[in-house]
This record gives structure tokens, C-alpha cells and sequence, in this order.
């Protein structure tokens, strides 16, 4: 039990007992239905990196062969049929009803998702997700950890880097649940707060109208 001894020397006044609990969430992953302070400490970025499949396409014009990889798989545009070895899928050009840079993305895009949860390359592909805007290619990492995601490699025709722009900042939340209000009527009065829960007292904050003091014992 609390006991709160005021002493307000003018008009009447407001007194709230209320519980604080707070959270934080992901941009995207904003909790609904509830209510509270909010404190943004900045924005959840994704990693990803853009390739643009008119690169491989002119390669295999030219040399009949042409590549590009995603956190170690390779993945060869090839002429013919060829069987998938442990770190490479080969995309067999011949089969493809559209043979323009934007063909080249359409179909790998399909061949990807066909491959990229099925052992061995699920361990390094499963979280990467792939989107397509005309002969460009997204991918993207769609882990928890995005800083984790700035350091997934890739290439394109031999030259490469990693993924980049994920960032792991949050927005922050506080929600107040109210448990107590009282009138604080003019000179001394005494409110004695005794719940049927224990309440922890660092869950426990003060919100109050008007002019006056107050003591806790």
C-alpha cells in the first residue's frame, strides 16, 4: 500500500496513477491496436543490391557463357542443359521464351525461387529474397539482423561487392495502462493506493493537473 498526502492551495486538481511498459518494433512491423508515446530512433533499412541482367545477357551474346552469384552460389547462363553442382545452378539460355535482358531477369528470377529453399543452397540463399523491374534484378535480405545483410557478397560478370543499406534502428514505444485517478480537492487530503497486485514500482509513473504537492510514504 501508498499512501499520498496532498496539499493543494488552490482549485481542484488531477492526480493519475498509471503502469508503463515499453517495446520497440521494426519498421513494417508496426503492433496495431495499441496506444502510447512514440520515440523514433530511426528506421530499419533493408540490404540488397541491384544487378542488372543485360550484363550477362551481352556476355553470353558474345561468349556464349555468362554469370553472376549471390552470397557464394554461382549462377551461369548456359546453352545447353547442365546439371546444379553443390555452389553453382546453370540457367539454360535455350530454354528460355525470352531471350532480351528482360527475359534473362524474368527467367532467372523463376529459376531462383525454383532453387533457393532447396538443400545445399537454402543455407546460403533462403533469406535472400528476388524482384524484378524490367532487366534489373533486387536482391535483398530478409533476415532479422539487416546489419548482418551489408556483408552477403555478390558478383556480376566478376565484378562485385556485398549488399548494402540495412540498417537494424527501431522505433521505440511506451504504453500507460491507468490504474488510479483521484480529485484533488483544495488544502490537505490523503489518498491511500492499496491494489489486490503487486505492481513493480519501476512500472509505475506520475501524471497530475493543477498546483500542488505531494508526498509518498
Amino acid at each position: 500500500m501508498a499512501t499520498f498526502e496532498f496539499d493543494n492551495p488552490s482549485g481542484s486538481a488531477y492526480f493519475v496513477i498509471e503502469t508503463i511498459t515499453t517495446s520497440s518494433f521494426y519498421t513494417g512491423e508496426t503492433p496495431k491496436y495499441m496506444e502510447g508515446t512514440w520515440s523514433v530512433d530511426g528506421v530499419k533499412s533493408q540490404a540488397g543490391v541491384t544487378l542488372d541482367m543485360a550484363i550477362p545477357s551481352a556476355s553470353y551474346a558474345l561468349n556464349g557463357s555468362g554469370s553472376f552469384s549471390i552470397n557464394t552460389i554461382n549462377f551461369v547462363f548456359t546453352g545447353s542443359s547442365q546439371t546444379n553442382t553443390n555452389d553453382t545452378i546453370y540457367l539454360d539460355v535455350s530454354s528460355f521464351v525470352d531471350t532480351t535482358p528482360s527475359g534473362f531477369a524474368t527467367e532467372t528470377v523463376t529459376i531462383y525461387y525454383a532453387n533457393n529453399s532447396n538443400s545445399p543452397y537454402d543455407t546460403y540463399l533462403s533469406n535472400i529474397g528476388a524482384g524484378q523491374t524490367d532487366s534489373l534484378i533486387t536482391f535483398y535480405y530478409g533476415g532479422t539482423d539487416q546489419t548482418y545483410g551489408n556483408t552477403i557478397p555478390y558478383s556480376i560478370d566478376g565484378i562485385g561487392g556485398t549488399f548494402s543499406g540495412g540498417s537494424n534502428y527501431n522505433f521505440g514505444l511506451v504504453t500507460s495502462s491507468f490504474i488510479a485517478g483521484v480529485v484533488v480537492q483544495p488544502g490537505y487530503s490523503i489518498f491511500e493506493f492499496a491494489p489486490n497486485i503487486t505492481i513493480p514500482i519501476d512500472t509505475i509513473q506520475y501524471r497530475g493537473t493543477g498546483e500542488y504537492t505531494v508526498t509518498i510514504s
